[in-house]
């Protein structure tokens, strides 16, 4: 009875592991191919910020349009494009990018300041208002928002408001490139 129940344990056991190993064969290479892909969309995503460093815009976009390309949902990539397209003054391509990246993630509230941005280029600034302040609602140390908006502020001959952004930039921002501009822009 003894030599039974080991007999049918080790069936099982080796049943169990010809299961397991159909399984890990049939899943392993469609895991390897995500992971492979993920990390293809990171890569090509952050070379794209490096070339955008260093002014490379073109670059840059291809780069973008790979990362897309083996992650057609990643805010991130449509982001970073459309600032690619805003430094070569293309607004209506950035425009698109960054509606796209809106889309996919309705809380990225940098692609809601860079859309700003992009309407403050495009001459639109009642759209580029709302996008700044829709950018701070979702994050309040988002010091480019504050910046774009005390711009439009000033655009718009509002100095009280402009003002109160420009000091909220000069008194908490660590990116000494937004305290210049925002300094600049309060004289």
């Amino acid at each position: 009875m003894h030599k039974l129940i080991l007999l049918l344990l080790g069936c099982l056991i080796l049943i169990l592991n010809g299961i397991n190993v159909v399984y890990s064969q049939d899943i392993e290479p469609a895991a390897r191919q995500v992971d492979t892909s993920k990390e293809a969309t990171r890569g090509y995503n952050n070379r794209g910020l490096l070339y955008l460093d260093k002014r490379l815009y073109d670059n840059a976009i291809k780069d973008f349009d790979k990362a897309i390309e083996y992650h057609p949902r990643y805010a991130e990539a449509y982001n970073n494009r459309g600032l690619a397209y805003n430094k070569k003054a293309m607004y209506q391509d950035a425009l698109n990018d960054l509606i796209s990246a809106i889309k996919i993630d309705k809380a990225f509230a940098g692609a809601y300041a860079n859309r700003c941005f992009t309407y403050i280029n495009m001459g639109e600034l009642q759209k580029a208002e709302l996008d700044c302040s829709m950018a701070i609602s979702l994050d309040k140390q988002l010091y480019k928002a504050y910046l774009y908006r005390g711009i439009i502020y000033q655009a718009n001959d509002d100095k009280g408001k402009a003002k109160e952004d420009f000091n909220t930039v000069i008194n908490n921002s660590s990116d000494n490139l937004l305290v210049i501009q925002a300094k600049a822009l309060l004289k």
